[in-house]
């Protein structure tokens, strides 16, 4: 991961087809993402996703108010 950020960007629907595939684009660059939700389960799971199929915690779990 060539980027360290000190920015969490955060994706409201980032469990969707589109909001998972940018905060997985963008975790993939070094940048933390917070993965938001409707469902804090679905954003969890989304998350854990994101970070197994790069090997680092990158992404956080968040409701859609929090992820912003």
């Amino acid at each position: 991961m060539a980027i360290s950020s000190p920015l969490t960007l955060g994706f409201i629907g980032g469990t969707g087809p589109e909001g998972a595939g940018l905060a997985l684009r963008f975790a993939q660059a070094g940048h933390p993402v917070a993965s938001g939700s409707r469902s804090l389960e679905r954003a969890a799971r989304a998350a854990a996703a994101i970070n197994q199929r790069l090997g680092a915690s990158l992404a956080a779990p968040y409701d859609n108010r929090g992820a912003v």
